[in-house]
């Protein structure tokens, strides 16, 4: 057994190898002059000047969690505790969501992950698909393929590829497996197929001529799982796709309204959040602080998904309740920085004082992620605003960034005074430091401060939390977090800018950096932003986002990308 485990990775790595040879970007020109204009990009909603460019077809590999989630729902009936023993590949934060498809390439480290995830499987799968008493064993084995096969490639299996993983069995049983080890040798080669690791998200075939393509309706109901459940599509949504109920916005939305009250849409959307805030690895949660500690980092990022779940699943979802509720999650290790909370590892719900607590932006895991280890630094807070919830990225720093002054008389406002005064320098620190000092009160773990302590003899200098927002439409002064909460929350910037970061998660592409959106993206924000999301209502935008045009539309006119 152990030559074919071999021979069938050897087939894993050569398929791999092949399909990460490919660009991202899938096209042929076509004229347009003949294409009808399309719909609206949101349903409902007319947008002059289409048609309009769109997003380029595009081969995304799944990520480490998609491919876990896909195995235990395909093949272990929802199971996840077989898979706990497979060691994770090492990943390295990027500050964006971990589904970008360019980000998405296969290493070493994730070949070896593949390695063992198989060998799992391998041994757990005929567990969960036996073959009954008095069944023919080709009628077993003809079921798990064309049923397990197409949930786990996501379509229905082609004649050749039924014909492939029959011989995958065969050659195993001949070898001397059992039934049983030669069924996990059929799960083991659909988990390292390329049809399984790869969304291919291309088009339906015979769209030549058009400018732009259809998604298959099985392409659809990829995307649309990957997004609500980071997970396959389950039968209803596979049935749905064979029957063209996805062909169509509202066929769509009728699937997503029935998937979001599934169990792991609470759990994708979590992920969503923590990684667009950063606060999804306590590992990247490092202070230098006393009375820091790994279960402290541990707690703040338990904590924010608590926070999290109560915003989406609570009495509201929100986008305001996000900046300003005073609802909080406090156990021993979060007390010392809230003064309140469970005196056991428990976690307490708990009334937050309103007046210094509201919302994200005083969440103690925010401020710890986005502060460096030992110091408080308002350039990291000022950052952190304005790309995550304004969707401004700054230009890069110039090539030679002069220090900041070392003298250590000086207050952190006054050395980054000086700084600033730089002209290279400025362009980025006035629009920075003004947002950054409004957290100037809140230590580098959350915990509020009202002194700074300054130079040799320990020079106590008052804090004020005074902060300014400039370039959005809700500039003006503010006098610390709660208040900048307040602004963020009446700001259509904000709004337009979480769709963004939604719809960036949603299509494993680029869109919340402004200059990275093609021509529909941008319309299709505005829309919604305009439109379903008028209100902040999270759950309506996750309607809006699955009925647009852009969720099941392709530009057809992308440069070819090399496809082999």
């Amino acid at each position: 057994m152990g030559g074919h485990l071999q021979h069938h990775l050897r087939i894993a790595v050569v398929a791999l190898m092949t399909a990460t040879a490919c660009s991202g970007l899938i096209g042929e020109g076509s004229s347009a002059d003949d294409e009808p204009e399309p719909p609206g990009i949101v349903p409902g909603v007319d947008l002059p000047g289409l048609p309009a460019a769109l997003a380029p077809a595009h081969i995304r590999r799944l990520t480490t969690t998609e491919v876990l989630n896909s195995v235990r729902d395909v093949f272990l009936a929802g199971d996840a505790t077989v898979l706990a023993p497979v060691p994770l590949p090492a990943t390295v934060a990027t500050g964006r969501f971990d589904n970008l498809a360019d980000t998405l390439t296969v290493d070493l480290g994730f070949m070896d992950f593949l390695k063992d995830l198989g060998a799992v499987l391998h041994t757990a799968v005929a567990r969960i698909a036996p073959c009954p008493a008095g069944t023919a064993e080709a009628t077993c084995v003809s079921r798990f393929i064309q049923t397990t096969g197409g949930r786990a490639y996501r379509r229905p299996l082609t004649s050749g590829e039924v014909t492939r993983l029959g011989g995958v069995f065969s050659a195993a049983r001949q070898g001397g497996a059992s039934y049983e080890l030669a069924l996990g040798t059929v799960a083991e080669a659909m988990v390292h197929s390329s049809s399984f690791l790869y969304r291919t998200e291309l088009g339906a075939p015979g769209q030549a001529g058009r400018a732009r393509m259809s998604l298959t309706p099985y392409e659809v109901a990829s995307e649309l799982s990957y997004f609500l459940w980071q997970s396959a599509p389950d039968e209803a949504l596979l049935q749905a796709a064979a029957a063209g109920q996805l062909d169509a916005p509202r066929g769509i939305e009728q699937q997503a309204e029935r998937m979001v009250a599934d169990p792991r849409t609470k759990g994708s959307l979590r992920s969503m959040f923590q990684q667009w805030l950063n606060i999804d690895r306590p590992d990247q949660i490092l202070k230098t602080t006393s009375g820091f500690s790994a279960a402290v980092a541990q707690a703040m990022v338990k904590e924010n998904a608590m926070f999290i779940d109560d915003l989406l699943w609570g009495q509201t979802s929100s986008l305001s309740a996000l900046f300003t509720s005073t609802t909080g999650f406090s156990n021993r290790y979060l007390r010392p920085i809230y003064g309140t909370g469970s005196t056991t590892d428990t976690f307490n719900r708990v009334n937050l004082d309103p007046g210094s607590r509201s919302g994200i932006l005083t969440q103690a895991g925010f401020v710890a992620a986005h502060t460096p280890a030992g110091q408080f630094n308002p350039i990291f807070m000022g950052l952190a605003v304005r790309s995550k919830f304004l969707c401004q990225p700054l230009p890069d720093p110039p090539p030679q960034v002069p220090e900041l002054p070392k003298d250590p008389e000086l207050s952190t406002r006054d050395r980054l005074a000086v700084h600033s005064r730089n002209p290279g320098c400025a362009v980025c620190h006035t629009r920075l430091d003004p947002v950054g000092f409004g957290f100037e009160k809140y230590g580098v773990t959350g915990l509020l401060r009202e002194f700074e302590v300054v130079g040799r003899a320990a020079r106590q200098v008052p804090l004020t939390g005074q902060g300014e927002l400039t370039n959005t439409d809700v500039d003006g002064p503010f006098a610390g977090p709660v208040a900048l909460g307040r602004k963020l929350a009446a700001s259509a910037v904000v709004r337009e800018c979480f769709a963004a970061q939604m719809m960036e998660y949603a299509f494993g592409r680029p869109v919340a950096d402004p200059g990275e959106r093609v021509e529909a993206d941008a319309r299709t924000l505005g829309a919604l932003a305009a439109g379903v999301f008028r209100d902040g209502d999270i759950k309506r935008l996750l309607a809006g986002v699955v009925g647009t045009d852009v969720f099941r539309l392709r530009d057809a006119h992308a440069v070819p990308g090399g496809m082999p």
